[in-house]
C-alpha cells in the first residue's frame, strides 16, 4: 500500500511554511495573507490527495464551491504573479519529496511491529532507525524494541 500525504499533512506543512497557525487561518477572515494561506493549502490538497471537495474544505469550515475557487484563484494567479508561481513551484517540489520519502519508508504507513523487528534483527539503533523511518520517535522506537525483546525472551522459554 502506498503511503499517501493526508489533508491535515498538506494543511500542517503549508501552515508551517507560511509561518500561520491554525488558529489564524481558520479565523473568518478576508486579509489577503491568511486566505492566499488557505487557497494554497486547499490548492495542494486537491493535488496531493484524492480527498473530495467537501472533505478538503471541512478543515477550513469552507463548502466545495470555495475549495474550487481557491484552485482557480491560485492557478490564475500563478500565470500572473512570478513570486507566487515560485513559492507554489517550491511547495509542489517539497510535497513531492516528502510524500516519496513517506512512500519509501522502511514501512510504508506506521508499521510499529515490522519497524522494530528489523532494528532489532539488523541490530540497529533506534537513532538509526529514526533516519530509516523518518517519521518515528527514537523513544518509541526504543520502547517498541524492548517490548520486542521481552516477548522473543518468552517465545524462547516455551520452545
Amino acid at each position: 500500500m502506498k503511503a499517501k500525504l493526508t489533508v491535515d499533512d498538506i494543511i500542517d506543512l503549508i501552515l508551517k511554511w507560511e509561518g500561520y497557525s491554525r488558529e489564524q487561518v481558520l479565523v473568518k477572515c478576508r486579509k489577503r495573507e491568511p486566505v492566499m494561506t488557505r487557497q494554497i493549502a486547499m490548492y495542494f490538497c486537491r493535488e496531493f490527495t484524492p480527498a473530495s471537495l467537501s472533505s478538503i474544505g471541512q478543515p477550513f469550515a469552507k463548502d466545495h464551491a470555495t475549495v474550487l475557487h481557491a484552485r482557480k484563484t491560485i492557478n490564475n494567479l500563478c500565470d500572473t504573479e512570478k513570486d507566487l508561481n515560485e513559492k507554489i513551484t517550491e511547495y509542489r517540489k517539497r510535497l513531492k519529496q516528502i510524500a516519496r520519502r513517506k512512500e519509501n519508508s522502511i514501512t510504508g504507513m506506521v508499521d510499529i511491529w515490522k519497524l522494530t523487528k528489523f532494528a532489532y534483527r539488523n541490530v540497529l539503533s533506534a537513532d538509526e532507525i529514526g533516519r530509516y523511518a523518518g517519521f518515528m520517535a527514537p523513544d518509541t522506537i526504543s520502547r517498541e524494541i524492548a517490548k520486542l525483546v521481552r516477548y522473543e525472551k518468552r517465545q524462547s522459554r516455551l520452545i
